[in-house]
């Protein structure tokens, strides 16, 4: 029994002493890349870069599949994503009890759930057991049933962007506002095409079905019968990342025109 005793004390004591031993180590280890991530990404009073997602300051963003120096260190946030939250800072600002819409899933969308009490995300192939699968071209949503849809790098992806530009249109509440981003290319014609330029175009796996220059989103955002408003974010205001090359950072405000007959709004039904 004694030898069981002094047995079951050591082995006791050897493990608190590795036990030390490791978190000492984690310590240590911990301790070095916080030296090497403040060396490389630093914060404090030379900081020129800031994201209003995390509210990481630095001296630089790191790169990103779509652009060098564009994306957050901390959370990952890039320049469209920034200009949203910027863009409901400045206008939505404690306006919780809106109804918003997502289409798909995006950087944003945790950012939106912590700001509105409801938000509603669709996906043609959803990722995610909170999505609904629908097509933007033909919503399965009743008129007038969401006060703020957020549509980032969608349009290119999509088939018949008018149809789906007219169905952000139907769902939109009078009152209410799309928040529309779109790459935005220098080029002579105002919306072109991959059989134009004869090679298909994705963006990872994504197929792309043209490309816009301002005034190529401009205009069909017209056709589409929504109220324009461009608002341009640039690099030095929030410091957005260097210039994009595809063109400057648009974020187009759209919202359906007060002369649009609506069927009457039940908040809580937002299905056909």
């Amino acid at each position: 029994m004694w030898f069981l005793a002094k047995a079951y004390e050591i082995g006791r004591s050897a493990r608190i002493v590795v036990k030390r031993v490791c978190q000492r180590a984690l310590c240590v280890l911990d301790t070095g890349a916080d030296k090497l991530w403040r060396r490389e990404y630093p914060t404090g009073m030379n900081s020129t870069k800031r994201c209003n997602g995390c509210g990481w300051t630095g001296r630089a963003f790191i790169d990103h599949p779509e652009g060098p120096a564009i994306a957050c260190p901390w959370c990952g946030l890039i320049g469209r994503d920034r200009i949203v939250l910027r863009y409901l800072d400045e206008h939505l600002s404690g306006a919780k009890d809106l109804t918003c819409f997502e289409i798909s899933i995006s950087r944003v969308t945790q950012h939106l759930q912590r700001r509105f009490s409801r938000v509603v995300s669709i996906d043609i192939e959803p990722i995610s057991n909170k999505q609904i699968k629908a097509n933007l071209e033909a919503l399965p949503f009743r008129d007038g049933c969401f006060d703020l849809i957020v549509c980032l790098d969608v349009m290119e992806h999509v088939k018949d962007d008018l149809a789906a530009l007219q169905q952000i249109r139907r769902v939109l509440t009078p009152g209410g506002v799309a928040l529309i981003h779109v790459p935005l290319w220098h080029m002579e014609g105002p919306i072109r095409t991959p059989e134009e330029l004869g090679t298909p175009l994705y963006h990872g796996t994504s197929k792309v079905y043209r490309e816009y220059n301002r005034e190529g989103m401009l205009r069909r955002l017209g056709e589409a019968g929504l109220a324009v408003h461009p608002i341009n974010y640039p690099d030095d205001e929030l410091d957005l990342g260097p210039s994009n090359p595809k063109g400057p950072i648009t974020l187009f405000t759209c919202r359906r025109p007060a002369t649009d007959i609506l069927v009457e709004r039940n908040p809580q039904v937002l299905w056909n």
